[in-house]
């Protein structure tokens, strides 16, 4: 039986079901770890240019690899992929939850991040190879994209409760009871292929070389903030960083077996898709970092409770997953997208206006929006990002989109460190973060929605130029 082809809607239900429940784990592993940022700030008594390292470690190496990963899925069996990501994934998690300095979490982290650069985007190709092209699949893509909302909502709640009840080493513990479930469960669900996939090779040199590139990226952001660095030791940063990229570029274009074929791109919608996932995460998981610390150190709620307050932002989300599909249908994901990017970019400069005395329940209202605009949009984002693209290259395209989505956020989260930890200087204070800090953060990931909106724009009047506005086909027709 293929991979392709379940035999049974029961079955599809359950294949779904555990993709779900994986993507589910990697959603939750990163809010839960947010929540536990102060605690491990205070354990190992952290700057904050080194505590984003805790979030960057894990989005690096998963951002650096995925496309790998992507093409794994192609190359070889996707269940087996997927279980490999699994296992690393799992025992990284087992570590991190045993790390004793800070050094060893983030390399807990970066570990984490390859286990999940191997199981995103297989599990995101299962799906969209499990379900036919249109209505079935955006249904299908609906739900796996709820996961994100119900793993952030279960992250920042379940942190809460096993960072104040136990220690912040629980949050990783969590990972490895799930992660053995969902394996189990897999091997025994989960169809493998008929036939074997061809393995005509494996770019490791792409690999290196992009992931080198991304490193050097956050490591010079981080670096121009310090005081009075060098503007030689930035410059050589950035050529390095330039030499590397024009490196992997040279090796794709000229290997047998490329991490990323360019042709691929040929079909715009698909670079589109990808420049608005980098954006839109670059955003978010600079408001997710900066509101984590923001409720703790500077309004003085405890992770539990800052937990609670996050509970609105993940209804949110799992009402932009249940709607954006049911929307699309009669709309279609052109202008989802819009829509959801500009309720997304109206919530950011709410939640900006908080300040020490605002009403949490106003914060909740707002960041209940807010994430309702996110979540609509990047449904809408995986939509655009897989269709019409052959079955074989699925992987590869949703390696594209998970890369988007984990460098972009690296960046922001880098970004949003960077201004924290500027405005904290300038008030001559040891605190984390200030509210000016924390305004200006919000301010500054607002800066890469402008540039999304206008993409959106775009894409909408292309679709409206070639009377193609992405409103899926009705069976049978």
């Amino acid at each position: 039986m293929s991979d392709e082809a379940p035999d049974s809607p029961q079955r599809l239900r359950l294949i779904l079901g555990l993709l779900s429940l994986a993507q589910l784990m990697i959603v939750l592993d990163f809010s839960i770890v947010n929540v536990a940022l102060p605690s491990i700030q205070a354990q190992f008594q952290l700057a904050p240019l080194n505590l984003q390292w805790v979030v960057s470690a894990y989005a690096l190496t998963f951002g650096g690899f995925l496309l790998l990963g992507g093409r794994a899925s192609d190359m070889f069996r996707r269940k087996h992929v997927f279980l490999a990501g699994l296992v690393v994934f799992s025992l990284a998690s087992l570590l991190g939850g045993f790390a004793f300095s800070a050094e060893m979490i983030f390399v807990s982290r970066a570990i984490q991040g390859l286990g999940a650069a191997m199981l995103s985007p297989t599990a995101l190709s299962l799906v969209t190879t499990t379900f036919r092209e249109g209505q079935e699949r955006n249904t299908a893509l609906g739900l796996f994209g709820s996961m994100a909302a119900i793993g952030f909502t279960t992250g920042v709640i379940l942190g809460g409760i096993l960072t104040s009840a136990l220690s912040w080493h629980w949050v990783f513990f969590v990972n490895v009871p799930i992660g053995a479930f969902v394996f189990i469960a897999s091997v025994l669900v989960i169809p493998g292929p008929e036939t074997k996939q061809e393995k005509a090779g494996f770019d490791i040199t792409g690999a290196v070389l992009i992931t080198s590139s991304l490193l050097l990226v956050i490591y010079s952001i981080t670096q121009a903030s310090n005081p009075g660095e060098s503007p030689l030791h930035l410059a050589i940063l950035l050529v390095l960083t330039v030499v590397l990229v024009a490196s992997f570029v040279y090796v794709e274009r000229r290997a047998c077996v490329p991490l990323v074929p360019f042709d691929i791109f040929r079909r715009r919608l698909i670079a589109i898709a990808d420049i608005l996932m980098f954006l839109t995460f670059a955003a978010n998981a600079a408001l997710v970092f900066v509101i984590t610390l923001f409720l703790q150190e500077v309004r003085g709620f405890s992770p539990l409770e800052t937990g609670i307050i996050f509970i609105p932002a993940g209804l949110g989300g799992l009402s932009g997953a249940t709607l954006a599909p049911r929307i699309i249908r009669r709309i279609g994901y052109r202008l989802m997208i819009l829509g959801g990017l500009v309720l997304f970019i109206t919530g950011v400069i709410a939640l900006a206006t908080i300040g020490t005395t605002s009403s949490i329940v106003l914060l909740m209202v707002y960041y209940y929006f807010t994430a309702l605009g996110l979540v609509s949009a990047i449904v809408s984002f995986n939509i655009a990002g897989t269709t019409g693209v052959a079955h074989e290259r699925q992987g590869l395209a949703a390696g594209l989109l998970t890369t988007s989505q984990q460098i972009g956020a690296a960046v922001g989260v880098s970004i949003a460190g960077v201004v924290i930890t500027g405005f904290a200087r300038l008030s001559g204070t040891e605190t984390v973060i200030t509210v000016e800090g924390y305004r200006a953060a919000l301010f500054v990931s607002e800066l890469f929605l402008v540039p999304a909106v206008i993409l959106s724009l775009y894409l909408l009047h292309r679709g409206l130029a070639r009377k193609d506005l992405g409103i899926p086909a009705k069976p049978g027709t």
